[in-house]
């Protein structure tokens, strides 16, 4: 039985290292989105100074000057820090993507493009694996289904090493040592690391949550069952 598991543990981390290293990695970055956002586009670094009736003259220039024929939607996120200019995100029709601006309240007020993309690049690997739709973020969903597996059998296969929390044998070699840090550290980080890989796993396959009470409770009504 410890075998069989052990054989699962190593297996699916052998398949799925490299999706846990860069989900994890863009994951830890977009913690930082709106800061490297800043950094990657200067020019939202101002002295806020402008009023709603500023922002409304731009977006009427920016639609002219677009050639939008409407707007669908329109989101003004005011700044976090002062400093920072105003986000503005329009978006032309329903099947059409949102454009991301920034105000610019220096006389005269202009609506500039969003230059730098990194932040949004990195979020969208994170959550939907670059595909931006239901099967990337499914699939992102499955990637920490995957990770909560691991981290079980793992526990369950090396249980032992809880009363070897403190004990490197460093002079065993460079193999042994990454083995045994590699325990440790899957010892000690056990809650953080299976909360995040439940999370994922939730966030990502939300919708087979929500399919299986609704089918059951109410005749398979998902936008019901979403509001209950």
């Amino acid at each position: 039985r410890l075998i069989t598991l052990d054989r699962v543990h190593r297996n699916l981390g052998s398949l799925m290292a490299l999706l846990f290293v860069i989900i994890g990695f863009t994951g830890a970055m977009s913690v930082f989105r709106h800061e490297l956002d800043v950094w990657g586009n200067p020019e939202t670094r101002q002295p806020p100074a402008g009023s709603s009736r500023d922002l409304q003259l731009v977006v009427d220039a920016a639609v002219r000057d677009r050639e939008l024929s409407s707007i669908d939607r329109l989101v003004a996120v005011f700044p976090e820090n002062d400093g920072e200019a105003m986000r503005v995100f329009v978006v032309p029709g329903a099947n059409a993507p949102s454009d991301e601006f920034y105000l610019n309240e220096a006389p005269p007020p202009a609506m500039e493009t969003k230059r730098n993309h990194t932040a949004d690049l990195l979020f969208q690997i994170h959550a939907y694996l670059l595909t931006n739709n239901k099967i990337g973020r499914s699939l992102v969903g499955l990637v920490g289904l995957a990770f909560v597996v691991s981290i079980t059998t793992g526990f369950y296969t090396y249980r032992h090493r809880l009363r070897d929390l403190f004990r490197m044998e460093w002079h065993r070699g460079l193999r042994r040592s990454s083995a045994d840090a590699h325990k440790a550290i899957g010892i000690w980080a056990l809650g953080f690391h299976f909360l995040i890989g439940l999370s994922g796993a939730y966030l990502g396959l939300q919708e087979f949550f929500v399919l299986a009470p609704a089918s059951a409770v109410f005749s398979g009504d998902l936008t019901k069952a979403r509001k209950e």
